[in-house]
């Protein structure tokens, strides 16, 4: 299969977004049942973000939506529901408790399944438990916020990442959650940056500078709403909410990846939450995860400091969820992967998983659905690692989105090399079981945010 070049991304946009409702609409907090806040709160978001609100097409698309489903009835497996067949012969009762050793006697095709269903997937009571957990500080916080800030208008605390894609590998020690701020209508605008691509302003209109406004102790400049101020904010708030929760132990501190909770949940078990404000405004997501080269200059001072990320990830997740029939092995192939970066946090690790997640959709893309057949997974895992190799070669891989993006910008060339030249030497030697044989990855501990 090709290395997939940039895409276009117009004539289909209605379709995704309405299908990036069963992201939105469903989530943890509404299969535990922890409360109409929550789910009202992710309703509206999925509001904000697609035209066609009230149509009778989008309602259909909701209730017809495999993921809604999945969300509203799976059993919590996380890893290997939602409409993905996996690998052949698997079923949710397959998954053992506790990881299995690779067995040196199997051959690759049984290897890779027994890798995937008793390594990569996580035990459904152990994902459920976490899940609890995480809604149970989420809904803490909400009704915090609200009861104490009402002006900040805080409707929910939306759950993102891979727990909302179930794409969650091996243990469920990470959750991301967005602190969504609606500003339509409020006197700010969205400005993109003029030399820096998926990156944009929150700016308060002139017409508006004037007036009162719950942000104004966050605003710098002419009238920009600073990110690294809306967090320092937002983490105080967390702070004084979770000094009167006593349900299980946590730690809070702050970094350029969010605002990080930690919480030990049982003597054994433990977990990070990642809380990130973002800004809902002009049918855009932009959050405050700050610029790669921030930190390169004076936060305060540097040409960074004001700027907002654009979020695709409901794009994303509609894509990722709806580009191929759900037998395909196309999300089976990714938590693979993200398993096998954990476990070689020096040769994979280097790169986040988005720089996987990314190679994978353009394969998609550019290739047969046939391709992805749950008998071709060995045979995808192959064109994927040699998609790889050519990305890096060029040090090139363009946003799926938004093809001014390059993701291997803030890599070196040295380190793109190095990661190709493993690949290189694995496909080589034929030694593609020894990235399913190391199994060391257990867990994020504390202090590794």
């Amino acid at each position: 299969m090709a290395s997939g070049g940039a895409r276009s991304k117009t004539g289909s946009q209605k379709d995704r977004k309405r299908g990036s409702a069963a992201g939105i609409v469903a989530g943890g907090a509404v299969a535990l049942g922890l409360g109409a806040a929550l789910a009202y709160g992710a309703k509206k978001l999925y509001d904000y973000l697609t035209d066609e609100k009230d149509s009778p097409e989008n309602v259909a698309a909701q209730k017809a939506s495999s993921i809604d489903q999945f969300y509203a009835d799976a059993s919590y497996r996380g890893n290997a529901a939602s409409g993905d067949a996996g690998i052949a012969g698997a079923s949710s009762s397959d998954v053992p408790d506790m990881p299995l050793q690779a067995n040196a006697s199997l051959e690759f095709p049984e290897l890779l399944q027994e890798y995937y269903m008793s390594y990569v997937c996580i035990p459904g009571p152990a994902m459920k438990m976490a899940q609890a957990v995480v809604d149970d500080i989420r809904l803490h916080i909400l009704e915090h916020v609200q009861k104490e800030q009402p002006q900040l208008g805080v409707s929910e605390l939306t759950l993102t990442g891979s727990c909302r894609e179930g794409l969650k590998v091996i243990t469920p020690d990470e959750f991301d959650v967005l602190i969504p701020l609606y500003l339509e209508n409020s006197g700010w605008t969205l400005l993109p940056s003029s030399h820096t691509p998926g990156y944009y302003r929150v700016h308060q209109k002139e017409e508006t500078q004037s007036l009162s406004s719950p942000f104004d102790a966050c605003v710098v400049g002419d009238g920009y709403l600073s990110p690294q101020a809306i967090q320092q904010a937002f983490q105080g708030i967390v702070q004084d909410a979770l000094n009167g929760y006593s349900h299980n132990k946590v730690q809070i501190s702050g970094s350029n990846r969010g605002i990080m909770i930690h919480v030990q949940y049982t003597p054994t078990d433990s977990l990070w939450i990642g809380l990130r404000p973002a800004v809902v405004l002009d049918d855009k997501l932009v959050t405050a995860q700050p610029h790669h080269d921030l930190y390169s200059d004076d936060p305060v001072e540097s040409d960074y400091a004001t700027l907002w990320r654009e979020s695709f990830s409901v794009r994303e997740f509609d894509y990722m969820t709806h580009s191929l029939p759900p037998s395909s092995c196309h999300r089976t192939l990714l938590r693979i992967f993200k398993a096998i970066r954990l476990n070689f946090p020096h040769e994979f690790g280097v790169f986040s998983s988005y720089i996987y997640k990314t190679v994978l959709m353009h394969m998609i893309e550019s290739g047969e659905a046939d391709m992805w057949k749950e008998e071709c997974l060995q045979e995808c895992i192959v064109d994927f690692l040699d998609n790889l190799q050519g990305y890096l070669l060029k040090k090139n891989l363009p946003h799926f989105f938004n093809a001014e993006i390059n993701l291997l910008d803030e890599h070196s060339q040295a380190t793109c090399d190095n990661v190709r030249k493993f690949i290189r030497h694995i496909m080589g030697e034929n030694q593609l079981r020894t990235l399913l044989e190391r199994r060391e990855y257990h867990g994020k501990e504390i202090g590794t945010t």
